[in-house]
């Protein structure tokens, strides 16, 4: 088990260094490796759908976002789902940053959760639900300290609240 743990790790640390240099192709060559050894990790194919995603194969990002949860649902593979989702113009966008949101209120990145929540809520007109996002980001984003994003939340209560 913790020699099967040192190689996901292996191919995470691997992922990551091609994700910063721009690589999403050999990324994904080295998830695909990752999952074929190890077909029942989550992460591996939260992060092949981050590479399939950042080379436009929203449709596959979509699918391993899909598969990741359901081997072990995350905040972030909700998230990530929406985010793809929202791209493909599908409502279950919505559906997923709220279950992203209910799933772990302490998720580090809650605040984006709830921002991306807002601007959907926007592009379907439901303004009220939409400020009350925007307002949950701002306070998620002032807590760890944020200031751009506490900012841009704040303007985007403002303008919303004038309209």
């Amino acid at each position: 088990m913790a020699q099967q743990r040192q190689q996901i790790g292996h191919y995470t640390l691997a992922r990551n260094l091609q994700f910063r240099q721009g690589n999403y192709q050999k990324m994904l060559t080295i998830l695909n490796e990752g999952i074929r050894r190890y077909p029942n990790n989550a992460l591996l194919y939260s992060n092949r759908g981050a590479a399939r995603s950042s080379l436009g194969d929203y449709q596959g990002a979509k699918s391993d976002y899909t598969r990741s949860i359901q081997l072990q649902p995350s905040s972030l593979a909700y998230s990530n789902r929406a985010r793809v989702y929202a791209i493909l113009k599908q409502q279950q966008a919505l559906e997923d940053l709220t279950e992203a949101i209910t799933l772990n209120q302490g998720w580090g990145n809650i605040g984006a959760a709830f921002y991306d929540r807002g601007e959907l809520q926007v592009k379907l007109g439901n303004t009220k639900s939409a400020i009350s996002d925007f307002k949950q980001a701002a306070k998620f984003y002032q807590q760890i300290g944020n200031s751009e994003r506490y900012r841009t939340a704040l303007d985007r209560i403002i303008l919303l609240s004038v309209q």
